[in-house]
């Protein structure tokens, strides 16, 4: 019959046709198997395992072995997610490669991004080294777990650095610390600096926290003997909150306030009518009017002001924003002084050449200390010379160390670790 003068099968025929199509090869008699149609090696080959039949329905069960040996292959991973819109892929992986010196492998899984290194060194590194930002968007990194396998994000929980001080000296190890830590939420690592007890006067924990969590300004330490002790708590920077959808990272009612706004001034710029701005409007114009001479001049402008200051006389005010900036002070103080010592020193080479021609990256360097100095008088504020605006100013104070720092990181050699006092939270909303 017709239909039996080849000997090939249909499948196998088809199978051919199409790696006839995609190699060139001809189609013949059928010597080329799913396998070669795939790929070749055993990476890529797989093999039968009887499932296990439970309650009449079959399932799949791995040996311990074969998980654990799953597990390890991801120990030198990161897992980061975006707080807001999420970049394009293109832009993470090229920026995350010029930041951390192409030492990781960056690949997705739904809602997260997973960067992959070739040794524990660079990645505690990156983790300890942050804030990290792409695009000016903030990315939340964590270690792998099992938990975060199946790649969704669970924004009920973010992991943020936690500052503990005041724990008593023999309680300061892993077991007192994820006691303390556990108050505020779920621990789940320390940075090297405490690991190793080299500052003894604060502890840093990464720790998990829920929507719903309450964080306390200080926990009661119970050490026995009738004798307790009150352990102070910051931090530094949290993502915003949504009370309508109960998760991190937004907040609907702000952004229909917003949308509100524009179309309530866009009305009325149609109409005709003038519309006296209010002191937050005119404080966004003024910052854009600075933006837009540069900050140089904006570094010109008062940072604080005795005046305005004794406009509110003492208060939780004024603590709750020296606490913040104190905050700010032990992540940052220490980064920007040694970069504006180098930056310092040489300008002060330049300046004892004969002479002293001008350049673009001299005059960049010129505006980098500038802008340092700035900075650095921000952190060291006295208390009683803190004003109330200071507070909404905060955000964007921090929001130019972390990009200057990451702009102006010394590029990590090989094999160095990072400085234990090096940043690791994000910019505070």
């Amino acid at each position: 019959m017709a239909g039996h003068q080849s000997s090939e099968t249909a499948p196998n025929l088809l199978v051919n046709c199409i790696w006839s199509s995609i190699s060139g090869d001809k189609v013949g008699n059928g010597t080329k198997s799913w396998t070669n149609l795939f790929g070749s090696g055993c990476s890529q080959s797989l093999v039968f395992h009887s499932p296990v039949e439970v309650s009449g329905r079959k399932i799949a069960k791995p040996p311990r072995e074969v998980i654990e040996r799953g597990k390890n292959q991801w120990q030198n991973c990161l897992i980061g997610w975006f707080v807001g819109s999420t970049p394009d892929f293109k832009q993470v992986t090229s920026t995350v490669n010029m930041l951390w010196e192409n030492t990781v492998r960056v690949s997705t899984r739904g809602q997260l991004y997973i960067f992959k290194f070739s040794d524990g060194e660079t990645l505690n590194w990156v983790l300890e080294s942050g804030p990290w930002h792409v695009g000016h968007i903030p990315l939340i990194l964590q270690r792998w777990c099992t938990e975060l396998s199946v790649g969704k994000a669970d924004f009920r929980k973010i992991p943020v650095w936690v500052i503990l001080r005041n724990i008593p000296m023999h309680l300061y190890d892993c077991t007192g610390i994820s006691y303390i830590a556990s108050v505020v939420g779920k621990p789940l690592y320390m940075d090297k600096g405490t690991a190793q007890q080299t500052h003894l006067d604060f502890a840093k924990v990464c720790v998990e926290i829920d929507f719903e969590d309450e964080i306390p300004a200080e926990i009661m330490l119970d050490c026995g003997d009738d004798f307790v002790v009150g352990i102070s708590v910051s931090i530094p920077w949290v993502p915003e909150k949504c009370s309508k959808c109960r998760v991190f990272g937004h907040n609907c009612l702000r952004q229909q306030q917003s949308s509100l706004q524009r179309d309530m001034q866009q009305r009325l710029q149609a109409s005709g009518s003038v519309l006296q701005p209010t002191q937050n409007m005119m404080d966004q114009q003024n910052q854009l009017y600075r933006n837009q001479r540069g900050l140089a001049e904006a570094s010109s402008m008062p940072l604080y002001s005795t005046a305005q200051a004794g406009q509110a006389n003492g208060g939780d005010w004024q603590e709750e924003i020296y606490q913040r900036i104190k905050s700010l002070k032990d992540f940052y103080l220490q980064d920007l002084n040694e970069m504006y010592q180098k930056i310092a020193t040489k300008l002060q080479q330049h300046d004892s050449l004969p002479q002293h021609p001008r350049s673009e990256q001299l005059e960049k360097l010129i505006l980098f200390k500038v802008m340092l100095e700035r900075l650095i008088a921000m952190l060291q504020v006295p208390k009683s010379e803190i004003y109330p605006g200071l507070k909404e100013k905060l955000p964007s104070y921090e929001k130019q160390i972390v990009q200057f720092l990451n702009t102006n990181r010394p590029r990590r050699q090989q094999g160095q670790l990072p400085p234990h006092h090096m940043p690791s939270v994000q910019p505070q909303q």
